[in-house]
């Protein structure tokens, strides 16, 4: 019998197998790209059933650590790509800071009338237009994010037929269009995948995708962009900064 899984505490048995291997990956005992053991030897291994050693994996794939690749086996994930909140920037952007390539595979390029609510949140009169983009991006060869946006047209006339797959859509409206960008208010929730968002990102329906929303404004208050980006939860994490707000007095 194992003596690293305690059968005396009330800690499931394919939880704690879990832990082991989540602690051997994120000390490099385990590095990206190497196989992990398989259910059966999990099983023979640790003294377990073969369902149990199964639970303890699949933990690891809903966490992104491990991926599986049919017929050939369970192997530990790349890295998870950090990206940080506080500063607004692209995608593109992004990932050139971690060494990474990005690139674009364009969805939608279109000028239309947005739905009401995107057009109250850009300060759009009733039936004025907007540049709809739709784009799935890639770091490497990886589908890693669905980014739409909805841009008012009259800011930024001619976008609709402008190249925003090789060239950075925040790098457009600075140069081309001379919209000095500013801030954005964004919030960021975990969502289960759609069946839309499944096929594009290569996951399963239901999978976690973290849901980034929000509006880019101009430094003159004006908003510029209504986007919504869902993230591959097992590729991606966010770094976020804090201060303690001291009271006053």
């Amino acid at each position: 019998m194992d003596e690293g899984l305690h059968r005396q505490i009330p800690v499931p048995l394919y939880y704690q197998l879990s832990e082991q291997l989540r602690a051997r990956i994120e000390s490099g005992d385990l590095a990206a790209g190497e196989r992990i053991p398989s259910v059966q030897e999990l099983s023979a291994q640790h003294s377990i059933s073969p369902m149990t050693a199964q639970k303890a994996i699949a933990e690891l794939v809903r966490s992104g650590l491990v991926e599986v690749r049919r017929g050939i086996g369970t192997f530990v994930a790349p890295d998870k790509v950090t990206f940080g909140l506080r500063y607004l920037s692209s995608f593109s952007q992004d990932a050139l800071m971690h060494g990474l390539t990005p690139h674009v595979q364009l969805l939608t390029q279109e000028l239309e009338v947005p739905p009401h609510q995107i057009a109250e949140r850009l300060r759009l009169a009733p039936d004025e237009r907007a540049v709809h983009l739709v784009r799935l991006r890639f770091y490497d060869e990886t589908p890693a994010a669905i980014d739409e946006s909805y841009l008012p047209a009259s800011l930024c006339p001619g976008l609709e037929d402008e190249d925003v797959v090789t060239q950075s859509l925040y790098d457009l409206l600075e140069t081309r269009h001379g919209l000095a960008l500013d801030h954005a208010t964004q919030t960021l929730e975990a969502v289960p995948a759609t069946a839309f968002e499944a096929r594009l990102l290569h996951i399963s329906v239901k999978a976690p995708v973290a849901l980034l929303r929000g509006i880019t404004f101009l430094a003159d208050g004006r908003p510029i962009e209504n986007f919504k980006v869902a993230y591959r939860g097992d590729r991606l994490r966010f770094e976020l900064q804090t201060t303690r707000l001291h009271k006053k007095g």
